[in-house]
C-alpha cells in the first residue's frame, strides 16, 4: 500500500519539491542564524522563518473540507468568469477521473490566461482551485502542495493554436507578475506532462505523463483522464453523474492497484479557503455560504 501511494505522489513532483524546499530553506535559516556573522543576514533568515510560520498558520486556519458535490459547486462559483478571454471549453470544473493521486477536481477558470502566448498560469495549492482527499495521505499531500504555494510554484499550460494540445512545465519562485515572461524558474520534474483533447469530445482530455528515462512511452500508472463535469454556464455535464457514482465505490470494487487507489478516495475533499475562518476549525461558521448555492 505504501509503495502504491508513493507512486501516486510521484505523478506530481511539486509534492516532493515542497519537502526539498522545507529541508533546504529550513537548513539555510538555521545555518545563517548560527554560522554567518552579521545582523542583516540573521534578520533575513529570521524573516524567512517567520514567513513560513505565518503562512502555515494561515493555511491551517483557512482550510476547509466538503463532500465532492459541494466542493464542485464551490469551485465553480468562486472561479466563474474570473479569467477574461479564456476559451469556453476550458471554463467550469474538471474531474481527474482516473488519477491515482489523492486529488479529485480542479478549476482552470480563475487562473491567468495569456491569449498571445496561449498560456495558462495555474498557481499550485492556491485558493479554491483544487481539491484533495480528506484522509491521512491526502492531508499530507495537501500540505506539501500548499508549501509549494508559499514559494510561488506554478503550472504553465502552453496550448497549441487550436487549443487541443498542451505542454505543462512547472515553475517555482514565480514572484513576478503573471504577464511577465520572466515569471518563475523552470523546475525539472523527471517527467513530461501533456494534455490532449479527445477529438470526439471537447470535455475529455488525456493527461499524458512520460518519464525522462523512457520519454517515448506513456507512463500508464500516472497518466489519467481529465473530464469536464460543469461547463462555463454552470450546467452539469454527463461526467458529473459519473463522478458522483465513482465516489460510491470502494477498494473492494477495484480490479488492479491503480483502480484500488482511485476507488479508495474519500467523498470528503480538502480545499484552500479564501479567509482565515475555514470549517475545519470553525465548523459551520467557516462554511463559504455564498459559494454553496447553484445559480
Amino acid at each position: 500500500m505504501v509503495l502504491r501511494h508513493v507512486r501516486a505522489y510521484g505523478s506530481n513532483p511539486l509534492a516532493l519539491y515542497a519537502v526539498v524546499a522545507c529541508l533546504v530553506l529550513g537548513g539555510s535559516v538555521v545555518a545563517a542564524a548560527v554560522m554567518v556573522p552579521g545582523f542583516t543576514i540573521k534578520v533575513m533568515a529570521g524573516a524567512l522563518g517567520l514567513y513560513l510560520v505565518v503562512m502555515t498558520v494561515k493555511s491551517i486556519l483557512a482550510v476547509e473540507v466538503h463532500d465532492a458535490e459541494r466542493a464542485a459547486t464551490i469551485l465553480y462559483n468562486y472561479n466563474k468568469g474570473k479569467t477574461p478571454g479564456l476559451p469556453d471549453k476550458l471554463r467550469g470544473v474538471f474531474w481527474m477521473s482516473t488519477n491515482a493521486a489523492p486529488e479529485l477536481m480542479t478549476s482552470i477558470d480563475g487562473s491567468y490566461w495569456d491569449p498571445r502566448r496561449r498560456m495558462l498560469n495555474l498557481d499550485s495549492g492556491a485558493t479554491y482551485n483544487w481539491t484533495y482527499s480528506a484522509d491521512k495521505v491526502g492531508w499530507l499531500y495537501w500540505f506539501m502542495l500548499r508549501v509549494s504555494y508559499f514559494f510561488c510554484s506554478e503550472l504553465h499550460i502552453n496550448f497549441n493554436e487550436d487549443i487541443t494540445k498542451a505542454t505543462m512545465p512547472l515553475y517555482v519562485c514565480g514572484a513576478c507578475p503573471d504577464a511577465w515572461n520572466c515569471d518563475g524558474c523552470w523546475m525539472p520534474m523527471g517527467m513530461i506532462w501533456e494534455m490532449r483533447q479527445d477529438p470526439e469530445d471537447e470535455n475529455t482530455w488525456d493527461r499524458d505523463i512520460y518519464l525522462y528515462c523512457n520519454p517515448s512511452k506513456r507512463w500508464e500508472f500516472g497518466s489519467y483522464k481529465l473530464i469536464r463535469i460543469i461547463d462555463g454556464k454552470g450546467n452539469r455535464l454527463p461526467g458529473y453523474a459519473d463522478m458522483v457514482e465513482q465516489m460510491t465505490k470502494t477498494s473492494a470494487d477495484s480490479e488492479d492497484p491503480k483502480t484500488k487507489l482511485i476507488y479508495s478516495k474519500p467523498n470528503q475533499q480538502i480545499m484552500n479557503g479564501d479567509d482565515l475562518k475555514g470549517n475545519v476549525f470553525f465548523g459551520q461558521e467557516g462554511d463559504p455560504d455564498r459559494l454553496l448555492h447553484r445559480d
